[in-house]
């Protein structure tokens, strides 16, 4: 059962829970010549957990197995950048939305990550620095709803319809 879809250097990226497919060619042309190859399995155990898979400048980071992943370019074996934050993430095991916010200050992926799946969760926000490759923030903002990236700009709206945007994020050592 496929939970996710992204496409990435050229393939369509067809991930399951526990596996990871990558599709390659042009397709049928409209008079219905060609085809796409057949799914060629990667050899990984860390699919994604739902539909949440955002492209960074290296690669695919998705949920799976209790972290975040990032799927290299080129389709490397999945690594495991979530080490840092696992203590967030047994308290919100829940990927809520990703989101990658990219303008002229600072290149960023917000990880909205929530305590349950229910709508009334709590939810905390989890900043990757896409240039530094490493963690740098994390804001606790209640109840996200919903988020998105609007001007290259993290937005998001609550569950009550109050809407916050973010400045230049916070890294962790002068957010503590």
């Amino acid at each position: 059962e496929l939970t996710a879809l992204a496409f990435l250097d050229g393939a369509l990226v067809a991930f399951s829970a526990q596996s990871i497919f990558l599709v390659t060619g042009d397709g049928p042309n409209d008079q219905g010549v060609g085809a796409y190859s057949t799914p060629r399995k990667l050899t990984s155990t860390a699919g994604s957990e739902g539909p949440h898979v955002v492209e960074v400048p290296a690669g695919l980071m998705y949920k799976s197995a209790g972290t975040i992943w990032l799927l290299p370019r080129g389709f490397g074996p999945p690594q495991p950048v979530g080490d840092d934050i696992q203590a967030t993430l047994a308290l919100f095991p829940y990927l809520r939305s990703a989101v990658r916010c990219a303008n002229d200050l600072d290149d960023c992926t917000h990880f909205v990550l929530a305590s349950s799946d229910t709508s009334s969760a709590n939810t905390i926000v989890m900043v990757w620095d896409n240039k530094l490759n490493s963690w740098v923030s994390r804001d606790t903002i209640g109840n996200v709803a919903a988020a998105g990236a609007v001007g290259g700009v993290y937005t998001d709206v609550h569950q009550n319809w109050t809407s916050a945007t973010s400045g230049l994020v916070r890294y962790l050592s002068e957010a503590a």
